[in-house]
Formats: structure tokens, C-alpha cells, sequence
């Protein structure tokens, strides 16, 4: 099939990549013009524990020109925040029947693009790889723990989903589809929210964090508040999660998740579709996640001051 990246943060890089590689036509459209510009004449490189070395053929800044090329499959890239604006010109543009696949993380992101072009158009892909950039034109893929996992919202896109599963698999990225995405998405979403929130809030990378005692009370005390709104929800979490959690947390070497590097940079985060909607489910069955609260309510007054800072301090047109 012929896919299409929106976003080419390293997630989308690395699939953009990797995809091309493995034979199949890729169109990208990236927002930032500096970077398309590099893409067309560097090849595009991923490190790591995925290999790629592709030049990109199909590099676009406009949004129009980018649906004009009608990928059959839209794999979203950005940022969460950004999904409804995006899925929405894309329903008033060529791609308006393409399928399109959340690669975010957080709850409910596939949710919003069902909002906008019905069940039938939306899938949501959970990854369980940390990757950044390295230079400007290459990616490090700095650990994986493989498979990803796949779903259409709608049962009726089975066989569609099991193509891309296919072809993504033949790229050499491991994709599992699975009938209920909800399981995956909520312990991706604890994993993300207990050592992402804290390294966020402390400005420490993943290691660092892991490594001190008092922290780690505070990665514990999120991971056991989202166990409880997954039972809440009839959530089938494993009794093993925990201790599993930790283990993997551990794993996660010196890389900066997203969330850490958008508070650096000044910009918004997901913090609401992370901490925040773990919250919010907590909050409709009266369940107490005080650490959770905690870290969404910080992280959400310490990036509109940053955001603050940054609009202040840039020059003036």
C-alpha cells in the first residue's frame, strides 16, 4: 500500500524509513521546512536496534500538495493535542477516505479521529520503542521491546488491518494486531505517565530517575494508582504488571521520553491524554490516584508557564 506520514518527529522518521526500505511508497509531510529541505537531498538514516539508510522520494510542507498523493494509509505522528485540527482538514481534503492510524501515545487518541471520519477510517497502532533524533538527518532507535501492537476501531477493518500488519512486518518492524487495543493502550499509558511525568518534573532522563530511591516510591505509587482504574474498568491487566513495569522502566537507559523534551523546548505536551485521562477515568468511578492528580496538575502549570516564557521572551514580528 501507499502510506503517508504526518509528522516527522522520530517516530515518524523511523517508520517513514524503515517502510521505504522495506519496498513500499512512503509520502511525508513535515512542518518544518529546514528539515523537509535536509530529507530531499540526505538520505535518512535510523540507529539502533532498527536499520535504515533510505533517501525519501516524496517530501512535502503542504499540506495540500502532501493529500494530493492519496496514501491509502495516514500514519499520525504528531503530537496528540494536534489530532482533531489535523483529522479534520483531512476530511475536507483528497484523503478523506484514507485510512488513518494513531501512533500516539496516551487514552483515547484513535477515539478522536473515529469523532471525525467514523469507526471505519480509525486504528491505533501502541509502540514500545524509545527513539530520538541523533542528527539532523538520522534517528537512534534507543531501545525496543517488541511486538507493537495494531487494531481497528471497527471490527469490520480486520482484513485491512491485517495488510498493514503484514507490510509493516516485512518492513522490519514487528506489528501484533489484537481485537481489544484498550489493554495495551492503558499499560502503555501507565508506563508512559509513572517515569515520563517524574522525568519531566525533575528534568532527569529515564536512568537518572530510576535510580533514585524517593523517585521511584513516586513511579510505584502512579503505576499501582492506573492498576486500580484498569480494574475499575474491567480492564484485564496482568497480576504480574507491576513488578513487569519496573523491570521495563529500568531498562530505559538515558533516553528522554517526548514528554521531558517538550517541557525543554518550551512546548506543549500530552500530558492530558497521559496523567490526565487516567485521571479523569479515576475520577468518574470516585477512585483516588493522588500521586497521578498530582503530576498532571504540575506538569500542566509548568508547561503554560513555559509556554508563557517562550511567547515573551521571542522576538516581535
Amino acid at each position: 500500500m501507499h502510506y503517508g506520514v504526518i509528522g516527522m518527529g522520530p517516530v515518524g522518521a523511523t517508520f517513514a524509513a524503515m517502510l521505504s526500505q522495506g519496498g513500499y511508497r512512503v509520502s511525508v509531510l513535515d512542518a518544518n521546512p529546514h528539515r523537509a529541505e535536509l530529507f530531499k537531498m540526505k538520505p535518512l538514516k535510523v540507529q539502533g536496534h532498527y536499520k535504515a539508510d533510505i533517501q525519501l522520494k516524496e517530501v512535502h510542507t503542504s499540506f495540500y500538495e502532501f493529500a494530493e498523493n492519496k496514501p491509502d494509509v495516514v500514519l499520525m505522528s504528531v503530537k496528540a493535542h494536534t489530532i482533531a485540527d489535523i483529522v479534520s482538514r483531512i476530511k475536507n481534503s483528497p484523503l478523506a477516505e484514507a485510512a488513518v492510524v494513531s501512533c500516539q501515545n496516551g487514552i483515547d487518541t484513535e477515539l478522536e479521529i473515529a469523532k471525525i471520519l467514523g469507526d471505519d477510517q480509525a486504528f491505533r497502532m501502541v509502540l514500545n520503542f524509545g527513539v530520538t533524533y541523533s542528527s539532523t538527518h538520522e534517528v537512534n532507535v534507543n531501545f525496543l521491546n517488541e511486538p507493537h501492537f495494531f487494531s481497528p476501531v471497527s471490527k469490520n477493518r480486520r482484513q485491512f488491518a491485517e495488510k498493514i500488519v503484514e507490510e509493516f512486518s516485512i518492513s522490519g518492524v514487528k506489528l501484533e494486531l489484537v481485537d481489544d487495543i484498550r489493554r495495551e493502550v492503558f499499560k502503555k499509558t501507565i508506563l508512559n505517565t509513572s517515569l515520563g511525568s517524574i522525568c519531566a518534573l525533575t528534568r532527569m532522563t529515564m536512568a537518572e530517575v530510576m535510580n533514585e530511591d524517593e523517585l521511584t516510591i513516586m513511579v510505584n505509587g502512579i503505576i499501582g494508582e492506573g492498576i486500580a482504574v484498569c480494574k475499575a474498568y474491567d480492564i484485564d491487566i496482568p497480576a504480574d504488571f507491576h513488578d513487569k513495569a519496573i523491570a521495563y522502566l529500568a531498562r530505559g537507559s538515558n533516553h528522554k521520553p517526548s514528554i521531558l523534551v517538550d517541557i525543554e523546548t518550551g512546548r506543549q505536551t500530552e500530558v492530558r491524554y497521559l496523567a490526565g485521562k487516567l485521571f479523569e477515568y479515576a475520577r468518574e468511578k470516585d477512585i483516588a490516584v493522588p500521586v497521578t492528580q498530582s503530576v498532571f496538575y504540575l506538569i500542566k502549570s509548568l508547561e503554560k508557564s513555559l509556554m508563557l516564557r517562550r511567547y515573551v521572551n521571542s522576538p516581535a514580528e
